[in-house]
């Protein structure tokens, strides 16, 4: 595994730790939050 492989992964999971931050986020605000990539 390269380096950057380890930086996508590690990326890939600081999206997936937003990503559930907003979901939890959204349901107390009136409109959802959504991350477009």
């Amino acid at each position: 595994m390269t380096a950057c492989e380890e930086c996508v992964g590690a990326f890939r999971g600081r999206l997936r730790d937003l990503d559930s931050e907003h979901e939890r986020e959204s349901e107390t605000s009136s409109e959802p939050v959504r991350i477009e990539w």
